[in-house]
């Protein structure tokens, strides 16, 4: 399927033994194909915990590493999923590195 949009956040410095987290809602019908996160400086991804939730629907039960959602990992998580208008998303980062990161969290949307 093709692109439809991205839609991304910048969750700002973490320090090391913080959290990020967000809450928003789609306007619009999304197929979640791929949840991506980058961290900004190039740091490590590896010792962050990540937290997804969509409506009612826990992804990563109870949490995810991190890395496992950057583009360059061995495995490539997808999503593939159907969100109507008006869901909310919840997202957390849990910083376990020595060292602040700086995490884009990017949500690719099919048409």
């Amino acid at each position: 399927m093709p692109l439809k949009f991205i839609r991304a956040f910048n969750t700002g410095s973490i320090a090391a033994g913080d959290s990020y987290e967000k809450e928003f809602s789609t306007y619009e019908r999304w197929k979640l194909k791929h949840v991506i996160l980058l961290e900004r400086g190039g740091g490590s991804l590896y010792n962050v915990q990540f937290y997804l939730k969509i409506g009612e629907d826990v992804i990563t039960r109870d949490y995810a590493p991190a890395h496992i959602f950057h583009p360059d990992s061995r495995y490539i998580v997808e999503i593939n999923k159907d969100v109507e208008p008006g869901t909310p998303i919840y997202f957390k980062l849990t910083n376990s590195e020595s060292a602040a990161i700086n995490v884009d969290v990017v949500f690719v949307v099919e048409e």
